[in-house]
């Protein structure tokens, strides 16, 4: 018998009797356990289960969601669901085919044991790397009628530890982003590429790029620099923490040709990267840092629409991918060093 069909014969033989809440979520963990070990194996989500994600975030001057969108994984295919007016339950609106296997790679390198061990409803740190105070998260894993693993964040104060809610948002962003390419409606790329052929930059768009890492071992090891482009300026940039949010204050300018800036972008594989799995934990690859993080996001109107990066709290990407997350990055970086005459 082959493990998915042994895997599936476990959840539909098994007996049903009355339980308390303990046993419950222990039957819960221990399904989830199974479901893990299972797409370790094969590299593809069961039949019987369905990963969800959801997510409504508004900004403080909006009274509107800034994004609002809900999708649902299955073995072949991602759905885009929405709640049916009347009765309130999630339906399917729209289907497209895409694999499991990137979906899978990304909740095994995110290990979502440590994420959901770190959720609390105290006191959780909120929308970590997000410019948002406002709103919600949810990733949702059903085996069968069973939630094996819920875990989500919102301004009521559930959320994670620090470094988990790092985790938890990287991988949050991993998944959606899949669901986004499969339907086409990727945040912004329509005009990055038409901007990338005509030699401009799009108006209202700032590119941000930071870098806290440094040697496992050796703190004196380390690089941290943070920049914006627009399509004038150069900007040095400080990330600042501030109740769940992070604003990127601008600290000196420089003047800025943002001709070829959306070329190097797409050349340099931003939207591949942005799809790319954490197939085997590799992070800062080409570089002596192991510990911290670094991120490339894409702001319009205020607002960040996407965001690639890896964190040593929630995996990596594979090694070829983080070689192209680290070229990227140092493309960028180096014509933000040179226009303020600094070196790395």
């Amino acid at each position: 018998m082959c493990l998915r069909n042994l895997f599936l014969t476990c959840i539909v033989c098994s007996p049903m009797w009355s339980c308390t809440a303990d046993e419950d979520a222990g039957k819960s963990s221990q399904e989830l356990d199974r479901l893990l070990t299972l797409i370790r194996q094969t590299h593809a989500l069961p039949d019987n289960t369905t990963v969800r994600v959801e997510t409504q975030l508004y900004s403080v001057s909006q009274p509107e969601p800034v994004i609002d969108e809900a999708w649902e994984f299955t073995a072949n295919h991602v759905h885009r669901i929405q709640r049916d007016s009347s009765s309130k339950q999630w339906r399917r609106a729209e289907t497209r085919p895409l694999k499991s296997d990137r979906l899978c790679s990304d909740l095994l390198a995110a290990d979502v044991r440590k994420i959901e061990k770190s959720q609390t409803t105290e006191d959780g740190r909120f929308l970590v790397r997000s410019l948002y105070s406002k709103g919600n998260r949810r990733i949702r894993i059903v085996v069968g009628p069973r939630v094996v693993l819920d875990l989500r964040v919102n301004d009521s104060g559930s959320g994670f530890s620090e470094e988990q809610a790092t985790a938890f948002a990287i991988l949050y962003e991993r998944v959606s982003s899949q669901a986004r390419v499969a339907f086409g409606k990727f945040p912004h790329q329509k005009k990055l590429f038409d901007a990338a052929a005509n030699g401009t930059w799009p108006k209202n768009t700032v590119l941000l790029i930071e870098i806290d890492a440094w040697a496992f071992g050796n703190e004196r090891v380390k690089q941290k620099e943070a920049w914006g482009f627009d399509g004038s300026h150069i900007y040095r940039v400080q990330p600042q923490q501030s109740d769940n949010m992070v604003v990127y204050e601008r600290v000196a300018q420089k003047p800025f040709d943002s001709r070829k800036l959306a070329a190097q972008l797409i050349d340099g594989r931003f939207y591949e990267i942005c799809t790319w799995a954490g197939e085997g934990g590799a992070i800062f690859a080409l570089t002596p840092y192991r510990l911290g993080g670094r991120f490339i996001h894409i702001e319009v109107d205020g607002a960040i629409v996407h965001t690639i990066g890896e964190h040593c709290a929630g995996g990596g990407y594979g090694q070829t991918q983080s070689e192209a997350l680290t070229r990227l990055f140092e493309t960028l970086a180096r014509q933000a060093r040179s226009a303020f005459d600094m070196k790395k």
